[in-house]
């Protein structure tokens, strides 16, 4: 599949940065998979990502009990299933640091204060056969469909894509009811007059920053795919609406987010 760029006249980034891309992923993506010696055997590990984007992993705790009193080097990696919002499809992170098991004492109330950023359902599983640990990270990098280091003081600053809890669905019903919406979008974008069309068209992925397309022309047989940035990144959900209407040519303009 070709990839087709376009230049921008202004400063606003087109693309989502390393740092949010990995922010994002670990705020929605998951289960995370171990990478390291001390979990043989452990696959898939309930975690919750804390303000900083920090893991809290749930561990067996008949697994972790004789660990040496000392931090231990973990390594997890973390997959975005959907491949529809800020991450492309075979993205996944790596996550590096420092590990070590919350004393009993702390177990219950680091538990409630993860609870009230995401109440997963694993937390009420503590002293029933799970144990809370945190991964104080040291280094994150994305691999796969996308391969970059992602700087730490970044990635706490970065914060996740609003975008991308609602991006499946809002691709989905673009696909299939507003593909007049779509190609006077790719119009526009590339410049073309109103008398080209695509011999097809589809959008792969949506995040706050834009939306990207893929097109077959009539006389080729390679689908090309295309980046149609925003005028500016949006910062919330509320913003969506018009950030889609105002990439799309007047005679097309539609409630194109519902």
């Amino acid at each position: 599949m070709q990839q087709r760029t376009s230049a921008r006249a202004d400063t606003h980034p087109i693309a989502p940065p390393p740092a949010e891309i990995a922010r994002t992923v670990l705020e929605y993506g998951g289960p995370a998979r171990p990478r390291t010696a001390w979990a043989p055997g452990l696959s898939d590990v309930p975690y919750v990502p804390d303000r900083n984007g920090e893991p809290w992993l749930l561990l067996p705790g008949e697994r972790t009990a004789d660990w040496p009193d000392r931090d231990l080097t973990g390594v997890i990696q973390v997959e975005d299933p959907a491949g529809t919002g800020i991450a492309a499809a075979g993205t996944s992170v790596l996550v590096g640091g420092r590990l070590s098991r919350v004393s009993a004492d702390m177990q219950t109330p680091m538990a409630v204060e993860l609870a009230a950023l995401r109440p997963l359902g694993a937390l009420l599983d503590l002293g029933h056969g799970l144990a809370l640990h945190h991964l104080a990270v040291t280094d994150i990098r994305l691999t796969g469909a996308v391969t970059a280091a992602v700087d730490l003081t970044a990635y706490v600053a970065a914060r996740p894509d609003p975008v991308r809890p609602h991006a499946a669905h809002i691709l989905g019903h673009l696909a299939h009811a507003h593909q007049t919406q779509l190609v006077g979008i790719l119009q526009a974008h590339l410049g073309a007059g109103h008398g080209w069309t695509p011999a097809a068209i589809m959008p792969l992925t949506l995040d706050r920053y834009g939306l990207e397309l893929a097109y077959r022309e009539e006389s080729g047989s390679e689908l090309i795919r295309v980046r149609v940035p925003f005028q500016a990144p949006i910062r919330e959900m509320a913003g969506l609406g018009a950030a889609l209407r105002a990439i799309t040519p007047c005679g097309c303009r539609t409630t194109l987010e519902h």
